[in-house]
């Protein structure tokens, strides 16, 4: 992880470098933004506005999964992996209580 954070301080840093050294760079950029698509901030929040329900679905799943998976992998003291009965006593406990 630590490869990671430092490979992309240094490819932020390169990338500051050369807008300092060219400030043209940045003012162009900005310029040609603009001019394409208007407000920058119509085109953010429209693009929010359509990723946002499908991300709220993918979370709510995930952590419906995290909640359930306690009790599925718990199972009775007595479950052993060639008998998971007590393991399939625990996804039914978590079916029938939503989660919890």
């Amino acid at each position: 992880m630590a490869i990671y954070l430092v490979l992309n301080v240094v490819v932020i840093g390169d990338a500051m470098g050369s807008v300092i050294a060219n400030p043209a760079l940045w003012s162009d950029w900005t310029t040609a933004l603009t001019q394409q698509h208007g407000s920058p901030l119509v085109i953010v929040v429209g693009i929010a506005l359509l990723v946002f329900p499908k991300l709220a679905l993918g979370l709510s799943g995930f952590e419906t999964g995290v909640a359930v998976m306690p009790l599925i992998n718990s199972g009775a003291p007595t479950t052993r992996p060639r008998d998971p009965t007590g393991r399939i006593r625990g996804a039914k406990h978590a079916a029938d209580h939503g989660g919890r």
